[in-house]
């Protein structure tokens, strides 16, 4: 039986912006052809605006990160998942 749990909420133990990065890169490239042209940059600012660092309940995060981009036809949400 553990003796103690540890949580990183203040981004101490991992950096969650490399991830954060990564998972931008990926989703130029998945949705590429749906998105306006857009930096990677970008894509990063609208998901930490999004994502309230962690805050945001899942769902309302999607919706926010989907609704800050520019799109040239948008996909269905859950293609964004």
């Amino acid at each position: 039986m553990p003796q103690a749990i540890l949580f990183d909420l203040d981004e101490t133990l991992t950096d969650r912006m490399p991830s954060i990065v990564r998972y931008a890169e990926r989703f130029q490239r998945d949705f590429i052809v749906s998105l306006a042209p857009t930096e990677v940059s970008s894509i990063v600012a609208a998901l930490l605006a999004a994502d309230v660092r962690g805050y945001h309940p899942r769902t309302e995060v999607v919706r926010d990160f989907a609704q800050r981009l520019s799109w040239r036809t948008v996909p269905n949400i859950s293609e964004a998942v």
